[in-house]
């Protein structure tokens, strides 16, 4: 019996072959290169003389292809005498190794999943192993804790924070080991890649919220400024503004600048209220209309922050003195919106959304 995986040139066994007749020799030879025999050698004796050789194997035995080995062994003396022995060799099965860990079914070392994604499956995993019929333990022995194993699932946890814009990829260790005896592990690397979306805005700010009385059509009130997951470290998204409160005449927005509006300016983005009080052209809040401080004191402007990959900013400011005066103008600037965003270097358009008297 012989044991399945051992190297080749293994020694297996002695053939021996004894001879009455003084000072002769025998050859031994086996007509397969499964089996080879080495160090061959005869000595005398007071009976004749006594030859051996070293059987060794010919190659790496495996039991999957072959439970047992036939092979004709002859021995042959000097005159030409031959003796001729039919010998099986039977095959031990061994536990092997696994041979290759697989990702829905794939001999691939790489996965990519979506940023800010959350207990999800990435894929299930499975195993090429030459032994039939064995079962496997999935473990992450090197890694990150955003990731886990259950089952034979890999999967992203509850609590993952996925952030392209912060690592655009893990590398994880993935051991797997069956139940043979005795157990045998085999170890895979995945780079698992974070893909970038289009996240929301998180803020959008208006630097200043207050236009003098009488102020001057076109007048710039302030800036808006978005806060964007997309700009954290480089200018990615570029942002468009837009007054949503259609009570509000006297502001329109140009580029990021709330201001007040003057028909006969030619600007880079269209104009997109007509409103009685404010309207916005670009990030600028604008005085539209004229204002009476007697009639009304406040106003109160709602304003929407929109960016060209549909990631939203988390809060917006008017910034300035965040008062007008009566009688201001059209085209008066109130004040410049400012965007809250975690991304950094966005472009914005701004929006009324409505108004509140006071």
């Amino acid at each position: 019996m012989w044991t399945e995986n051992l190297p080749a040139l293994t020694s297996i066994g002695r053939v021996i072959a004894t001879d009455e007749d003084n000072e002769d020799t025998v050859d031994f030879v086996v007509l397969t290169n499964d089996v080879v025999i080495k160090n061959q050698q005869c000595i005398p004796t007071t009976k004749g003389v006594r030859c051996s050789g070293d059987l060794r194997a010919g190659v790496a035995y495996d039991f999957e292809e072959m439970s047992q080995i036939s092979f004709e062994l002859i021995a042959t003396d000097s005159k030409g005498v031959q003796l001729r022995k039919n010998i099986t060799l039977m095959i031990v099965d061994a536990n092997d190794i696994p041979t290759a860990l697989l990702l829905n079914n794939k001999n691939s070392s790489a996965v990519t999943v979506q940023e800010n994604t959350r207990d999800q499956t990435l894929g299930v995993l499975s195993v090429t192993d030459r032994d039939k019929g064995q079962s496997y333990i999935f473990t992450i022995v090197e890694g990150y804790s955003a990731f886990y194993v259950s089952g034979n699932e890999l999967r992203v946890t509850s609590a993952a924070n996925l952030d392209f814009e912060e690592q655009s990829f893990y590398t994880i260790y993935v051991n797997v080991t069956d139940n043979g005896v005795p157990t045998q592990t085999f170890q895979q690397r995945y780079e698992i890649r974070i893909s970038d979306v289009n996240e929301a805005p998180t803020g959008l700010h208006l630097n200043i919220s207050e236009v003098p009385e009488n102020t001057k059509p076109n007048h710039c009130i302030g800036e808006f400024m978005v806060t964007d997951p997309d700009n954290k470290f480089t200018k990615q998204q570029a942002f468009t503004f837009k007054l949503l409160d259609a009570n509000v005449s006297q502001f329109y927005i140009e580029s990021n600048l709330l201001k007040d509006e003057d028909v006969g300016d030619k600007h880079k983005y269209q104009i997109l209220t007509n409103w009685e009080f404010f309207t916005t052209v670009g990030n600028k809040l604008i005085v539209k209309a004229g204002l009476d401080y007697e009639t009304k004191r406040s106003y109160n402007v709602t304003v929407r922050s929109t960016d060209n990959i549909n990631e939203a900013p988390f809060g917006i400011d008017l910034r300035g003195k965040l008062s007008v005066k009566e009688n201001s103008p059209e085209g008066a600037v109130v004040g410049t919106l400012f965007t809250h965003d975690s991304e950094d270097y966005q472009t914005y358009t701004y929006t009324i959304l409505g108004v509140q008297y006071g």
